[in-house]
């Protein structure tokens, strides 16, 4: 969390950027809800002034022997209507199949192999994996 602070921090278009937000939904989601980061976007930038598409927050939580798939978007406005407009809008382009599967196989090329949860999440991920199958342990919290 230190060093994501500092890439975002390191800039001083911060004040306009996500990326505040997403280490707040970071830090709630595995405080509140126990869940293990997958793929932090944030160790992903090259430039403090680059932005990273795709889900702001990919975590997992364990479920017995299945796991919850968190898949997070955060719209940190100053006006609620536009970012509640605007997550919606997010969550309607981000949940198409074309852009899921697309976003799954990014996801699975950056999945660490010594995390104890990348061949379940990459079983889950796979292109042969029903929709049906994912979406029935897909989380979305927003912030």
């Amino acid at each position: 969390m230190r060093r994501a602070a500092a890439v975002v921090y390191s800039s001083d278009k911060y004040k306009h950027r996500g990326e505040f937000g997403e280490l707040l939904l970071h830090a709630v989601v595995r405080q509140l809800f126990g869940s293990e980061p997958a793929v932090s976007k944030l160790f992903y930038k090259d430039s403090s002034n680059d932005t990273v598409k795709g889900f702001d927050a990919v975590h997992v939580v364990p479920n017995g022997s299945d796991l919850e798939l968190w898949l997070g978007e955060v719209k940190f406005y100053p006006d609620a209507a536009r970012a509640i407009r605007d997550v919606v809008g997010e969550l309607r382009s981000h949940t198409g199949a074309d852009y899921l599967r697309g976003e799954f196989a990014l996801i699975v090329n950056k999945l660490d192999p010594a995390w104890p949860f990348t061949d379940a999440l990459k079983r889950l991920l796979d292109p042969n994996t029903s929709l049906d199958q994912v979406f029935s342990c897909v989380r979305v919290p927003v912030l």
